[in-house]
C-alpha cells in the first residue's frame, strides 16, 4: 500500500469485497508497507477499509521477511495488500512490492479453515484475464482451492478449505458480481 493512492477506486473495491465477505467472519489486512508511515495515514487507511491491520511495520528484507509475512498466520481471513501483487516466480529486488507464491501457500496452509486474498495489479495490460486465470490455476495445481476476481482491481483468493472458498465465491455472486468475473482455479483460460 502506497499513501499516494489512499482512497482510490482500488481501495473502494477492497472495502466493498471485505464488506460482502464479512458473513464468513472477521477479516484482517496485512498492508505489506514498503516503508514506515505516519499514524495519521495508517488510521485513515484502516478506517477506509473497515478492518484491522495485522501490522503497521514495513516489510523487512530476507530472512526476516518470512516472520513478518507469517504474522498473518495468527488470524482468520486475511487480505494481503502489496503495492503490486502476487509474484509466482523468482524473488528479485522489487520483492517488497509483491507477495510471493510460496508466502501465499504458507499463509493458506497455516490457516486451513480461513481464506487468503491477495490484491493483484501485477498483470500485463491486455493479458490480465489469462494471467489471473493462470495464477488461480497454479494455486489449484498446488492443492489449494482458488478463484480470482477479474476487474480493474484484480484479486486472487485461496484456501485449503474448498467449501469455505466456495462460500466466499457464492457471497460475491449473491452481491451481484457475474460468475464470469470470478473464474475458479483449474478452469480453462478464457478465449
Amino acid at each position: 500500500m502506497d499513501p499516494k493512492f489512499l482512497g482510490d477506486s482500488y481501495d473502494l473495491v477492497k472495502r466493498g469485497l471485505l464488506a460482502c465477505l464479512r458473513e464468513l467472519g472477521p477479516w484482517h489486512v496485512h498492508p505489506m508497507f514498503a516503508t514506515r508511515y505516519h499514524d495519521d495515514f495508517i488510521q485513515r487507511y484502516q478506517h477506509l477499509l473497515g478492518v484491522e491491520l495485522i501490522t503497521t511495520d514495513p516489510i523487512p528484507a530476507r530472512p526476516w521477511r518470512q516472520d513478518h509475512i507469517a504474522l498473518a498466520h495468527q488470524f482468520g481471513n486475511v487480505l494481503f495488500d502489496p503495492d503490486t501483487g502476487l509474484k509466482c516466480a523468482g524473488f528479485g529486488r522489487a520483492a517488497r512490492r509483491f507477495l510471493c507464491l510460496d508466502e501465499l501457500l504458507d499463509a493458506a496452509h497455516a490457516r486451513p479453515a480461513a481464506i487468503t486474498c491477495v490484491f493483484d495489479q501485477s498483470l500485463s495490460h491486455g493479458q490480465s484475464r489469462p494471467e489471473l486465470q493462470a495464477k488461480a490455476n497454479k494455486l489449484h495445481e498446488l492443492g489449494l482451492a482458488s478463484f480470482a476476481y477479474y476487474s480493474h482491481a484484480c484479486f486472487v483468493f485461496a484456501s485449503v478449505n474448498t467449501t469455505r472458498l466456495e462460500e466466499a465465491r457464492d457471497l460475491l455472486i449473491q452481491a451481484g458480481l457475474p460468475e464470469c468475473r470470478l473464474p475458479r482455479g483449474g478452469a480453462e483460460p478464457p478465449p
